[in-house]
């Protein structure tokens, strides 16, 4: 990493990820926070598993979804790419960030998922969750090029990979949702609750 000018932010390297490939995040020296400058890709951010805790997604960060955060004391976070990814990671001081905490806002609404009872909503929230943040609009609805493992989905939404697959069936059957498998993309078709 190198320091700028002032000695106030560190610059990684460029990273190059491939697709499924993790990268464990080092915690920031003297308090500074971590910061994402993605090129290109997807990533996943989570929190390593511990005695007391599996492991758990905090966030999903690309190109257009990103920012800094503060790294948790009681966690070790590492980086998963979802899709081929190639980013940097910045540490800077606090006085120089906003007071958006890109972590903790992903963070929330992961856990805002987990609320509705049927793992059929909670999918369609998920759904919608990443569409909104990753999906391109098409003349005929949203299109997410990329598609989350049934076990990462069950993780994430707080079920089993079974019912991720019977939700997944279910939604495609009375048509909120349709999926490509072997371009492992998902469409949402119309205005789906004004995403």
């Amino acid at each position: 990493m190198s320091t700028g000018e002032h000695g106030a932010n560190i610059l990684s390297a460029l990273i190059t990820l491939r697709a499924s490939q993790t990268l464990l995040l080092s915690k920031p020296t003297d308090g500074h926070w971590l910061g994402l400058r993605i090129n290109e890709g997807i990533l996943r951010i989570s929190s390593i598993p511990q005695w007391d805790r599996p492991e758990m997604t905090l966030a999903m960060a690309s190109s257009i979804e990103q920012g800094f955060f503060q790294y948790p004391d009681t966690a070790t976070l590492q980086l998963e790419a979802i899709t081929d990814a190639c980013f940097r990671i910045e540490q800077t001081g606090r006085e120089k960030v906003a007071a958006f905490d890109f972590l903790n806002e992903w963070m929330f609404q992961l856990h805002a998922i987990r609320h509705p009872i049927k793992a059929e909503d909670r999918l369609l929230k998920l759904f919608e969750l990443l569409i909104s943040r990753f999906g391109k609009r098409t003349s005929k609805g949203y299109l997410l090029e990329f598609m989350l493992s049934h076990s990462r989905i069950g993780e994430i939404i707080g079920a089993t990979r079974s019912t991720v697959s019977r939700g997944i069936s279910t939604l495609k059957r009375t048509k909120p949702i349709e999926i490509d498998e072997l371009k492992h993309q998902l469409f949402m078709p119309g205005d789906h609750r004004a995403l």
